[in-house]
C-alpha cells in the first residue's frame, strides 16, 4: 500500500506518512512538498463553511473592495467575495473557526466602514 506514489529519493518523516496515509484513506491524490507544513496539510482536509453575510447600507464599489481585501487577509480565510450591487459578501472559512474569523470580519468592517450594518 505504502509502495503507491512515494518517491524513494525523499526521505518518509512522519508528516509525510500521515499525509499519505491519510490520503490513501480518503481515496485522494496528494502531493506532498518537503516545504509543506502539518498545519497546511491538515488545513486542506478541514470542511470548509461557506456562508453569506448581509452588508446593508454599502455605499460604494471601491469600499466593498476595501472590504474584500481586508477580510481575505485574515488568518484561516479560504475565500472572500464581496457584491456591492447584492449588498452581500460570501465568505468560507473552516468550520471550527468560523465564528472567530465571522468576528474578526465583523470588527473589520466597522473599522473600515461604520456605517454598513453586518446581518450574519
Amino acid at each position: 500500500m505504502l509502495q503507491r506514489g512515494i518517491p524513494t529519493s525523499k526521505p518518509l518523516t512522519y508528516s509525510r506518512l500521515v499525509a499519505i496515509l491519510c490520503a490513501e484513506r480518503l481515496n485522494i491524490s496528494l502531493i506532498v512538498q518537503p516545504c509543506q507544513t502539518n498545519k497546511n496539510i491538515l488545513e486542506r482536509w478541514i470542511i470548509p463553511m461557506k456562508k453569506t453575510i448581509k452588508l446593508i447600507d454599502l455605499d460604494c464599489g471601491h469600499c466593498a473592495d476595501k472590504i474584500q481585501n481586508a477580510v481575505q487577509k485574515i488568518d484561516g480565510v479560504t475565500s472572500v467575495s464581496v457584491n456591492f450591487l447584492g449588498q452581500k459578501m460570501v465568505l468560507e472559512a473552516p468550520d471550527d473557526r468560523f465564528d472567530t474569523i465571522l468576528n474578526e470580519a465583523k470588527a473589520l468592517i466597522k473599522k473600515i466602514e461604520p456605517d454598513v450594518t453586518v446581518k450574519a
